[in-house]
């Protein structure tokens, strides 16, 4: 009879069998949701009765039985699996708090709630972006709040589950394990509104945070109960030892070692604050983004080096291995408990205790148990690239990297070599060499379908990068650990390492810039490629490395040339909202920029903007105008038009600068008198501080007025209606803002900024409009009774309204878009709304044909 324990037999293993089912379930339990997912948890019960049978007769019989129990096995792993996903993220309890969380867009609902602090409190800088010095906004607070009670109406309910509070203030004081009860809004998060952007909404579901609570004063938090528990104080001391390794690593630091910090903080302590956004985009580039976040591999390289310098000094393995725990405890002390630090902790710590115990099991066995361990805990951690990658990569290197070793050291099948009978520590060095470049073989291969997937990039040099990277970041972990331990004893003597260690960071930002500089190194892809492209390239892989010692190289290169050439047709053959628009015809985009506005217009090669701001968060230009037109295929602007001097129409516009070029910009008259009045008062306001960099960076800007045009592409005519002379007398902002009219195809676009009342009515009196067959509604929707005369009289087809949710909240547009349905030339009017609709996007073919949709629901009309 076999043993029961399987896990040393030959193969994968039945426990990474048993996990992958498990996998597989999440997957189902996603796919299925709540109308079939309660069926997983019955079924559960029958496939744990027909295992066990399995079980029973496997032990009294033969080897068919234990094939059917396995089979068994993993499909009771299924089962749980979905049924695991259903119940943690499908089936919501009856008290879970998420049942009243209200809806994004309506405000929600004003609520009274009770909990407890998790996780401490976070200060939070509107100063962000270019223009960040000139917010109105007062710093705030954020925390995680473990609901108890909700209070709605005139009584308080049990509830449980996790917000995310926003407080407009500075909380002081306030400290992980408070009890607090809390007055606010409580409303669901945002999901992304335009391509390329970061859904906020996905994220903290996988963090498992039901909603947000929005507390507009400090007033409205009071605290009911400090937390003095046993749990509360040892986070405290944990929070201390945190605060003091992170002061022995930037002792010996100066100011002028700013990149250096930035990049030696997350690398050691995973601390993000100092860390430069264009830093972590070449990394990203490049195929290093793993660098900078700690995972698995951060701590393998650390605890491999502890190991061996263990093995000079220690004799017994168990004695070894209780060093590497004790070095491993010491170190996720003063790390921040985030999610992808403790996922590598479960790893590394699944090793050491199968080690220490003495079981004779493999190591596929070893980590297949840690991913389920990771699952259990947060099913949505599959998902995740952190996970994919890093299990992935562990259990490809675990499988693969002696083969592929083998087959770079010139080994044929049955193991025979010309090496075999060579000695001597130059080849036992070359043969180390070449196990350290397999190891980057097998991460690349396995890595590249999955950066594709959730980064869309694609880095032919990653796996140079990577050979080159790791050694560095061995480096700079060893005297970034050594560092911090000695510098929490004896600062003194920890500041004297600052300089070896500002050495290997800048030989990292080194490899990096150079992995940068090289012509194809990495080729930013202009939408995700299909789930099809990704299986197919993932079983590719696994088939290349399972049968690495019997591939040929011509068959390895008519496999990456199909697999290429498939990505190539996905890129450039299927027809997208998103991708770049063709020579033939017009796309006017509005992107959701909040209380603000950034229209692109794109024809062929040439790309122009109308505005460019956001009074919501003033980092737009970064956090969402870049991320949208970079989806578009745009990389460079040749014209820039501004409306007028608000800073909601141009704060993005030196963020935008600083990723992509941007040819002319076209202002107003009375927008470059202002500048310069500012200029002569001494008055460092918005308009000066644009002017003047604009100024510093050699842009090129022009004043147009009223009856100037401009010409593009092919018959493409751009019109300046407006401001006024009248208007330009009076210095006025809002209703001298610069009105474009843009022909093509004999269909007109008509750009209207912040017109107001007096502005139109001037317009009206000045100007003949005409119909129109695309119009932005002035003043991101300000109603008024001229106004909407304006807008009665252009008659357009496409109505496009670029506003937050403040604005929908007294909609007096909707009954008037209403009536214009009605009575509308031509079948009608639609209206796309930026804070609902997200980036709407308008497409006039070379024929005069309009098709528009929007980004949020698909919406498409034509």
């Amino acid at each position: 009879m076999r043993r029961a324990n399987d896990f040393t037999s030959e193969g994968w293993g039945w426990m990474f069998r048993l996990a992958v089912g498990f996998m597989v379930g999440i997957v189902i339990g996603r796919w299925v949701g709540a109308w079939t997912g309660w069926a997983f948890t019955f079924f559960v019960a029958g496939c744990a009765v027909c295992a066990v049978g399995w079980w029973g007769s496997w032990r009294l019989c033969g080897n068919w039985q234990e094939r059917m129990t396995g089979v068994m096995l993993v499909l009771m792993m299924v089962m749980l699996g979905g049924g695991w996903y259903v119940v943690r993220h499908v089936q919501m309890p009856s008290d879970d708090v998420g049942i009243y969380v209200g809806g994004a867009d309506d405000g929600g609902w004003l609520v009274k709630v009770r909990g407890k602090v998790v996780g401490g409190v976070r200060e939070t800088n509107p100063a962000r972006g270019a223009f960040g010095k000139f917010t109105y906004r007062r710093p705030g607070s954020v925390f995680y709040l473990s609901v108890r009670e909700l209070k709605r109406g005139d009584r308080f309910i049990t509830t449980r589950g996790r917000l995310h509070c926003r407080v407009g203030g500075v909380m002081e004081g306030l400290a992980d394990g408070d009890t607090v009860e809390v007055l606010g809004w409580l409303r669901a998060f945002h999901g992304a509104r335009n391509p390329g952007e970061f859904d906020y909404a996905k994220y903290m579901t996988r963090k498992e945070v039901r909603g947000q609570l929005v507390v507009k004063s400090i007033l409205h938090v009071e605290v009911a109960g400090q937390g003095g528990g046993l749990w509360e104080r040892l986070m405290q001391m944990r929070r201390g030892a945190m605060a003091r390794a992170q002061a022995a690593l930037l002792a010996g630091f100066d100011q002028g070692w700013a990149k250096e910090i930035g990049l030696i903080q997350p690398i050691i302590l995973g601390v993000w604050g100092d860390t430069d956004e264009l830093m972590s985009d070449r990394f990203r580039r490049v195929g290093m983004s793993h660098v900078l976040s700690i995972s698995g591999a951060h701590l393998g390289i650390l605890l491999g080096v502890v190991w061996l310098v263990g093995r000079l000094f220690l004799t017994r393995p168990r004695w070894i291995i209780m060093l590497v725990v004790i070095v491993l405890g010491m170190y996720l002390l003063v790390l921040p408990m985030r999610v992808p630090i403790v996922r590598a902790g479960v790893m590394t710590l699944c090793f050491c205790v199968a080690g220490f115990c003495g079981w004779h099991v493999r190591g596929i066995a070893v980590l297949s148990f840690a991913a389920v361990l990771v699952l259990v805990g947060r099913p949505m951690e599959l998902f995740e690239p952190g996970f994919q990658l890093s299990f992935g990569i562990v259990a490809a290197l675990l499988l693969y990297t002696g083969g592929v070793s083998k087959r770079l050291l010139g080994m044929r099948e049955d193991g025979l070599d010309v090496w075999r009978f060579r000695r001597g520590m130059g080849w036992m060095m070359w043969r180390r060499v070449v196990e350290y470049v397999a190891v980057s073989v097998v991460s690349f291969a396995v890595a590249w379908p999955i950066v594709a997937w959730h980064f869309e990039v694609v880095s032919p040099v990653a796996i140079l990068m990577s050979v080159m990277a790791i050694p560095v970041l061995a480096m700079m972990l060893v005297l970034g650990f050594v560092k911090v331990a000695v510098g929490m004893v004896w600062v003194w003597a920890g500041s004297w390492m600052a300089w070896g260690l500002a050495l290997s960071a800048d030989l990292m930002l080194w490899v990096a810039a150079a992995g940068d500089m090289v012509w194809g190194g990495s080729v930013e892809l202009l939408q995700k490629p299909s789930m099809g492209w990704v299986v197919t390239a993932l079983i590719c892989t696994v088939m290349m490395l399972e049968y690495v010692r019997r591939i040929r190289l011509w068959q390895l290169a008519v496999m990456m040339i199909l697999l290429g050439g498939w990505l190539w047709i996905e890129q450039g053959g299927v027809p997208s909202l998103h991708s770049k628009s063709n020579t033939g015809g017009l796309s006017v985009h509005m992107i959701s920029v909040g209380e603000g506005s950034c229209y692109v217009l794109q024809h062929g090669a040439e790309t122009m903007m109308f505005d460019c701001g956001s009074q919501g968060y003033l980092d737009v230009g970064e956090k969402s105008i870049l991320p949208a037109i970079q989806s578009l295929g745009v990389t460079r602007v040749d014209r820039l038009f501004l409306s007028h001097a608000d800073l909601d129409h141009f704060s993005g516009v030196l963020d935008v600068m600083d990723g992509i070029a941007v040819g002319t910009v076209y202002v107003t008259e009375t927008m470059l008198e202002e500048a310069e009045v500012q200029r002569r008062e001494g008055r460092n306001q918005a308009v000066r501080f644009l002017m003047d960099e604009l100024n510093r960076r050699d842009v090129v800007v022009e004043v147009i007025r009223r009856g100037d045009e401009i010409l593009f592409g092919e018959g493409g005519r751009i019109e300046v209606l407006w401001p006024g002379e009248r208007i330009v007398e009076r210095k006025a902002r809002n209703n001298g803002s610069m009105v474009l009219r843009v022909r093509y195809a004999r269909r007109t676009v008509l750009l209207t900024g912040d017109l107001q009342e007096d502005g139109a009515e001037a317009m009206l009196a000045e100007e003949e409009i005409g119909t129109v067959d695309v119009m932005e509604l002035p003043h991101h929707g300000g109603y008024g009774e001229v106004v909407e005369r304006f807008v009665r009289m252009s008659q357009p087809r496409i109505v496009l309204q670029s506003c937050s949710e403040t604005r929908l909240r007294h909609d007096r547009w909707a009954e008037v878009i209403h009536e214009m349905d009605a009575i509308q030339r031509g079948g009608g009017v639609v209206r796309y709304v930026s804070a609902v609709d997200g980036m709407s996007s308008v497409e006039i073919d070379a024929n005069g044909g309009i098709t528009s949709r929007c980004f949020v629901g698909g919406r498409v009309m034509e």
